[in-house]
């Protein structure tokens, strides 16, 4: 007979003193007072120190005559929901990944894990040397975003991290010897969980219940450079009649990736297609086309503005003390009939392409019954995470003027490159001061105190907790913009030859460090109660209601220089906050018939700014007309609010480049002749923005048909009232087409302090203008309410298990991803726009991932074979096509007769790499689709005590 054995239910547990309970089933005995007299002093010190908790809800329930000594654990709370059940039975889609699946999978990080399911369709973030989230992993559910996707521990809440801006969880600080399995909730959520969980919810479940001593350790060496990896884990656990305890250790060590360790990530000068003509050239050289190469920059010595020209001296510039040449080129690059001229940079030489990543953490877990109805928990969590990156030497432009060449002509004897068109922006390269090293510590601790049980015929949770998580970064070595125009002025910096050994004096008073240091500060109270009332025709309905309050820190602060913009190489907005929430929730779940439940949620939540409060609700229905199908249909509303960058991040000023068609029109100038120029743009916090708000919808079915099972879901996605950051042609197109209100008020700009009248484009974004002549002077662009977004796709599962009596056991499985619609319509657009299969830049993405497993299984022996795929997308305007994309893992596992077991794997069996863009250089999207480690050969030992 087939059966729903839902694989996200939560078994039973009980604590028994002689029980196996090791993984080769060796009989664990743990009958001794000094153990239980050491959990009391483990809870009570938990106790006093604790300040946060675990929301994962046990019931007690009386046992027999045989049971009295035992603390059994009743039904419990899945993803997804508040009610504990033991048959939930596939009311919701979830998608679980067991400790085994982890184990066999040779991974050895949640993010790891996580970005290897389908469900993470687009790809998410990860710890690439470059971006300001450094060390950071994050998940994106259906590629809707990582600010969309909820991270929880045990049910509850997982802060956002302070690296990100307060934008998206870390995956990275979890300890994966502390998980048990990974439960991911495909459908909206807001209705049980609150604010971020509209694309859905990532639930990992941490081990709680091991009686023994397990230590192992694995190395992984890749067969390209970089990406070692090594680890370790040790885990000891026991129990007595009255409670259990678990505690783990375990450190990962990564090293990092170099550019010129990877073919599509090293340099290229061009050289080899040899020099090319250029009619009259300015002076004599051999001149090389820009298109020849790869991975280089423009921006070793370069005149940008207000002309592209490369100095004379750039084929001659050379390191003093081994004669090789610092710069490149001299390029051409053909601009229409004209051409544009560069001095390159080789920053490949140099650069990482990833991080070198240490992270250690130990994790404690402890139960203890205090009565038979009643039990505490005390749980903790401390990882630290180090990390170091390198930027080729700093680069950015500064000016020059005639008192530069002034300076360098009497210092130096040294005549500017063009002084006929003085003043003029350098974008130099200062080699002078070494790489930009990066190094940082993340800190996070996270404890918990939870009492639970039973009152009558109500389960009942109380918790509290509190995670503090901590980031400081130091970096050198970067360029004072100010004080490096100054030095040339004075005749102390040559730019022009930044070896040159009458520079060294210079190197100090020029050269400044960057310093940020972030924290998060997170407290939560919750409770909830959970019991039976009314009688529906096919039985008892169930109820859950309780509440939630979180009050939440969070600070990110950048070094004055870098806040100011004053460093060259090196900028930040500074940003902080606070807020409080509260929630009140409810949920029930009725039997209508035998075939047919109705589950309904609703949660008020308000915060104490702009979001204010929202109301989420939710309706499912589970209907099996037979033993082996099941269908399945839900309707949830979702929010977001805007997280505390979002609304308190600093302004900066860029400067971009922007089309004024409002004065244009007023001039009587045509669209075709209206110039693009710079303007000072600020963005920024925005405290005026209102939450995101959604609508989806979730079609499913399941077959169970032993030995086959098959389960799909259709799932669609609204989303309104988008945050993003405005572009300045965006904002002047909305002011053209009247969307925008001239509030007549005269205010002074920013960044020159002149007179401008204001005009409004939405709830924070302006345009200042000149109050006589209308000329656009500058323009604020914080956060907003910018988007609305449409998403729909296919989730879709096929399993096969085949046990045979002679030669083994067999499971073949495929969960696959198909997005059908991805598209999204800015407040300043006329019409949808799509990225799914095809886009513009980074804006393309795959339509579908799939991940296949073939297991057998022979006595002690296992293989795996594990398949995934990535479809491929093409960006039109370039003319470029990312074909498919397939990688390859094979494990073998023994289990052996002395109580070890043995790994032994390769990742990525015939060695892939990314899917490469047109000018074979990894973008935001190849980062985040594909791993940059190439074959990846390992061995890993555990030892059982």
């Amino acid at each position: 007979m087939a059966r729903f054995a839902c694989s996200q239910q939560y078994n039973r547990v009980e604590w028994d003193q002689a029980r196996p309970r090791t993984s080769e089933g060796t009989k664990m005995k743990s009958e001794n007072n000094a153990l239980e007299r050491a959990m009391r002093s483990v809870l009570f010190t938990g106790a006093i120190t604790a300040f946060a908790v675990s929301p994962m809800a046990m019931a007690q329930e009386e046992g027999d005559d045989e049971e009295e000594d035992q603390l059994e654990l009743g039904r419990q709370v899945v993803t997804g929901s508040r009610i504990k059940r033991i048959d939930l039975e596939e009311a919701r889609p979830v998608v679980v990944i067991t400790r085994e699946d982890i184990e066999l999978s040779g991974q050895e990080s949640v993010a790891d894990v996580l970005r290897n399911s389908p469900i993470n369709t687009f790809g998410s973030s990860r710890e690439v040397s470059g971006n300001a989230w450094t060390g950071q992993a994050t998940i994106s559910l259906h590629g809707i975003g990582s600010t969309r996707s909820l991270v929880l521990l045990d049910g509850r809440r997982s802060p956002r991290s302070p690296v990100t801006g307060n934008q998206a969880n870390d995956l990275n600080w979890i300890p994966l010897a502390a998980v048990d399995r990974i439960e991911i909730l495909t459908d909206s959520a807001s209705a049980i969980y609150g604010s971020d969980a509209i694309g859905g919810v990532i639930n990992v479940i941490l081990r709680k219940d091991y009686d023994g001593l397990e230590a192992g350790g694995s190395v992984s060496r890749p067969t390209r450079d970089g990406a070692n990896k090594d680890s370790g884990v040790l885990t000891v656990g026991g129990s007595t009649s009255r409670g259990r305890f678990l505690f783990s250790a375990d450190f990962y060590n990564k090293t990092p990736i170099a550019s010129r360790h990877r073919s599509y990530s090293s340099s290229n000068p061009g050289y080899d297609a040899g020099p090319v003509d250029y009619p009259n050239a300015p002076f004599e050289a051999d001149w090389y086309n820009f298109n020849d190469t790869d991975n280089i920059s423009v921006n070793g010595n370069t005149i940008w503005s207000p002309y592209f020209k490369s100095p004379s001296n750039c084929a001659d510039v050379v390191d003093p003390d081994t004669g090789e040449r610092l710069l490149l080129g001299p390029y051409i690059f053909p601009a229409g009939p004209s051409f544009l001229e560069f001095c390159g940079f080789d920053y490949a030489a140099v650069a990482w392409e990833t991080q070198d990543i240490k992270r250690n953490s130990a994790f404690l877990h402890a139960d203890y019954e205090i009565s038979p109805d009643h039990a505490v928990r005390v749980q903790s969590m401390f990882t630290t995470l180090n990390y170091h990156g390198r930027y080729a030497p700093p680069l950015g432009g500064f000016r020059l003027t005639e008192e530069s060449a002034a300076g360098l002509k009497e210092s130096f004897d040294f005549d500017i490159p063009y002084p006929e068109f003085l003043p003029y922006t350098l974008r130099h390269r200062f080699i002078g001061l070494g790489n930009r090293d990066f190094q940082g510590t993340n800190t996070i601790f996270e404890t918990a105190l939870l009492a639970y049980g039973t009152v009558g015929m109500f389960d009942y949770e109380l918790e509290a907790r509190h995670q503090r998580y901590d980031g400081r970064e130091d970096s050198c070595c970067y360029a004072k913009r100010f004080t490096t125009e100054q030095y040339v002025a004075q005749g102390r910096y040559n730019p022009f030859d930044p070896l040159n050994s009458g520079n060294a004096s210079a190197y100090a008073a020029i050269t400044a460090n960057a310093t940020r240091n972030s924290r998060a500060d997170f407290r939560s109270y919750s409770g909830n109660v959970s019991f039976e009332l009314f009688e529906a025709p096919a039985g008892p309905v169930g109820w859950a209601v309780g509440f939630d309050y979180f009050d939440e820190e969070f600070k990110d602060i950048y070094d004055p220089l870098s806040a100011g913009g004053d460093l060259i190489g090196s900028a930040g907005n500074s940003g902080g906050g606070e807020r409080a929430i509260e929630a009140l929730f409810a949920e029930s779940y009725i039997p209508v018939l035998s075939t047919l439940e109705l589950s309904a949620a609703v949660r008020w939540d308000s915060y104490d700014d702009s979001a204010g409060s929202e109301i989420s609700s939710y309706l499912s229905a589970r209907y099996q007309p037979t033993d082996w199908l099941l269908l399945r249909a839900s309707w949830g509303e979702g929010f977001r609010a805007a997280n505390m960058n979002n609304l308190y991040g600093a302004l900066g000023v860029s400067y971009e480049g922007g089309t004024d068609l409002v004065a244009c029109e007023a001039q009587g100038i045509s669209p075709d002749s209206c110039p693009e120029l710079q303007y000072a743009t600020w963005t920024g916090g925005n405290p005026n923005l209102a939450p995101e708000l959604s609508d989806s919808y979730n079609l499913g079915f399941v077959i169970d048909w032993e030995p086959v099972t098959i389960r799909m879901d259709y799932f669609t996605l609204k989303l309104e009232e988008g945050i993003g950051l405005p572009s300045l042609q965006g904002l002047i197109n909305q002011e053209r087409r009247g969307q925008c209100v001239n509030t007549g008020r005269i205010e002074n700009t920013r960044d020159e302090g002149l007179p401008a009248v204001i005009t409004e484009c939405g709830n924070g974004p302006q345009i200042k203008r000149d109050p006589g002549s209308g000329a656009l002077l500058e323009a604020e662009a914080p956060w907003a309410n910018t988007s609305k977004e449409e998403h729909a796709g296919i989730d879709l599962f096929l399993g096969y298990d085949w046990e045979t009596d002679t030669v083994g056991d067999f499971t073949f499985s495929l969960l696959g991803t198909r997005m059908l619609k991805r598209r999204s319509r800015s407040a300043s657009a006329t019409t949808w726009s799509s990225s799914l299969g095809e886009g513009v830049g980074d804006s393309a993405r795959p339509k579908y991932q799939a991940g296949g497993l073939i297991r057998w299984t022979y006595t002690d022996h296992t293989v795996s074979l594990y398949v995934r795929h990535i479809a491929g997308y093409v960006r039109p305007e370039e003319e470029f096509s990312a074909p498919s994309h397939t990688e390859y893992d094979l494990i073998y596992r023994w289990a052996t007769p002395w109580d070890g077991r043995i790994t032994i794997g390769v990742q990525n069996l015939t060695d892939e790499d990314p899917e490469l863009d047109s000018f074979a250089s990894p973008r935001p999207a190849v980062y985040d689709l594909y791993s940059l480690d190439g074959r990846v050969p390992y061995v890993s030992y555990r030892h059982f005590f």
